[in-house]
C-alpha cells in the first residue's frame, strides 16, 4: 500500500510524540515539523504523554520555518501570504486518566 502523500495539504499527523516526552522518541519537534512541512502536511499534532515540554521549541521551529520559507519567497517575486496560514502546530498532551479508589482519596 502507497502511503505517500500525493495531495499538498491533505493528510494531517495527528500523534506525534518528540524526545522531550517519555516514551523515547527520537525526534524533536522541530524535525517532526520540518519533515511534516516538507511532506507538504499543512499540520501536525505534539502529542507527549504528560508532559508539554516541547511545545516553545515548536513555536519557535515554525516562526523560523516560516521566516527562512518567507524570506525565500520574497527574494523569487512570490507573496508568502500570511503566517497563520503557513502550517499548524496543534498542541496536545496524551493522559491516561483514573477512576479514583477509595484508597488514593487519603
Amino acid at each position: 500500500m502507497d502511503h505517500s502523500n500525493t495531495d499538498a495539504g491533505t493528510r494531517v499527523e495527528l500523534h506525534c510524540h518528540t524526545k522531550l516526552g517519555s516514551v523515547g522518541a527520537v525526534n524533536s519537534a522541530a524535525e517532526i515539523i520540518k519533515a511534516a512541512i516538507e511532506e507538504a502536511m499543512s499540520a501536525v499534532a505534539i502529542t507527549d504523554i504528560g508532559v508539554a515540554y516541547a511545545f516553545p521549541e515548536a513555536a519557535e521551529a515554525c516562526k523560523s520555518l516560516w521566516s527562512a520559507t518567507a524570506k525565500e519567497c520574497r527574494a523569487t517575486g512570490i507573496d508568502p501570504g500570511a503566517e497563520q496560514d503557513f502550517f499548524k502546530v496543534i498542541y496536545g498532551m496524551e493522559t491516561c486518566l483514573l477512576r479514583p479508589t477509595p484508597e488514593s482519596r487519603d
